[in-house]
């Protein structure tokens, strides 16, 4: 190698996370470890020699002797890109506390977020975001593909996505209606910059995963996912009726309103409970995450990112929603979930109950108590529930029992949503008959 020039590329066993597959290749294991000195490379390479390595001491020495922190090789690549690709967490803090130029861009356009994410060198991510470092433009995530041939039969080209106003990439998960092909769809994004977020990304995959496997007419959705750009995006169905929980800002549902909705939700998760091979939990069951088709008429299921796949109807569940991110719904949380303890399909019923009863009162459960946190302990310590306010008079023959028993406190005692539909269907029936009688009686008072 000539050493009289910075303008060589120097190979190291990960390379930049955008370089095209030839020039990603680096140098192999045993290749890279003939390089026992730096002794041969100008001060610039050295630099990325040392950082490469680990070399605190004489990274810093180089430093002391003013060598330029941010000189780069002949792909444009720095010292802190080397450092964050070889996830060496030391030099890549002595690197930033200089003066590193955290966004610093290769050739190929990678910053050394991009080359940290992309080897999956987490507790990098976070100190580089934490100095204000972002992804390049065409970072690839964790579900991109090398080669077009790969890409997934789902995949939808962001630039066919057509939004009001630009998206925000900086506030975390987000929904956002856009057009098309021509029909509005409903849009669940990450933002671009979430390296770091391991977890996150996570639960994007899993819901994604979830809504391949998904068909059925109470359940919404899915058209497609953009996962070869950022952000990442879920697109599913536009519901023109939006969800239940505005749908009750007019309040109380009529019962043969609130008991035809009930059976739409209750069958929608009849078909998660018996999906084979693996039954879905929800575990989010709320009125925002149920979707009217339009102001009067079916319900869907939405929203999977905490629904959780198990094999067996029998199995449970042995991680636990945080309550720190569960928001709304610890107003619907089964009490086993506060408890952080191994729980089943039954919290579904738990929340279904709640629901129910709140088309039927118009008012969300414990609406007088303003912390979300506070009404779950009020499910779990006190055993206490929402108060039937309008009693027998209002609600149709066998609903408030039924009501009763999707929120016991013995999950074994709930009924499986297989069962509350006959119920439905028996109470819908009776409900049904009677509205027509004082229909027709109300008629005959207005014709005399």
């Amino acid at each position: 190698m000539d050493s009289s020039s910075s303008k060589h590329r120097l190979s190291f066993l990960r390379q930049s996370s955008l370089a095209p597959a030839k020039a990603r290749k680096g140098l192999s294991r045993e290749e890279s470890q003939k390089l026992l000195s730096a002794e041969q490379l100008d001060a610039t390479l050295q630099l990325l020699f040392h950082a490469a390595r680990g070399h605190v001491a004489e990274v810093q020495a180089m430093i002391d002797r003013n060598t330029n922190v941010n000189a780069a090789d002949f792909d444009q690549r720095t010292a802190l890109h080397i450092a964050a690709c070889e996830n060496q967490m030391e030099v890549v803090k002595l690197l930033i506390k200089h003066g590193a130029d955290v966004n610093a861009e290769d050739r190929w356009g990678s910053t050394p977020l991009a080359d940290a994410q992309h080897y999956g060198n987490i507790e990098i991510c976070k100190l580089i975001e934490a100095n204000h470092g972002k992804l390049a433009k065409h970072a690839r995530n964790s579900l991109m593909r090398m080669s077009s041939a790969l890409v997934p039969e789902y995949e939808i080209n962001q630039s066919t996505l057509n939004f009001e106003t630009d998206i925000p990439v900086e506030k975390g998960n987000l929904h956002r209606p856009a057009i098309w092909q021509g029909t509005k769809v409903w849009v669940k994004f990450l933002p671009g910059n979430i390296a770091a977020n391991e977890q996150l990304v996570r639960k994007f995959k899993d819901e994604l995963a979830l809504l391949l496997k998904l068909r059925h007419p109470n359940v919404v959705q899915f058209l497609g996912a953009v996962t070869q750009s950022s952000p990442m995006m879920i697109v599913t169905e536009y519901l023109n009726g939006g969800s239940l929980r505005d749908f009750m800002k007019q309040g109380r549902l009529e019962p043969q309103k609130a008991v035809a909705l009930a059976l739409d939700i209750a069958r929608g998760m009849s078909y998660l409970h018996a999906h084979k091979p693996e039954a879905v939990v929800h575990r989010d069951l709320k009125p925002s995450n149920l979707l009217l088709r339009d102001d009067n008429s079916h319900i869907k299921v939405a929203n999977f990112g905490l629904s959780h796949s198990v094999k067996n109807l029998d199995d449970s569940v042995e991680d636990s929603v945080s309550l720190k991110h569960s928001g709304s719904f610890c107003r619907y949380m089964a009490p086993e979930i506060h408890r952080h303890q191994p729980y089943d399909k039954s919290v579904d019923v738990f929340s279904f109950g709640l629901i129910l009863q709140e088309m039927m009162e118009g008012r969300r459960p414990f609406h007088d108590v303003e912390e979300d946190t506070e009404v779950a302990r009020k499910y779990d310590e006190g055993k206490e529930r929402p108060p039937f306010r309008h009693g027998g008079r209002r609600y149709p023959p066998l609903l408030r029992e039924l009501i009763e028993e999707c929120w016991d406190a013995e999950p074994a005692k709930r009924p499986s949503f297989s069962k509350i539909i006959p119920r439905l269907e028996l109470i819908q029936s009776n409900t049904s008959w009677k509205s027509k009688i004082k229909t027709f009686l109300r008629a005959g008072r207005s014709n005399r």
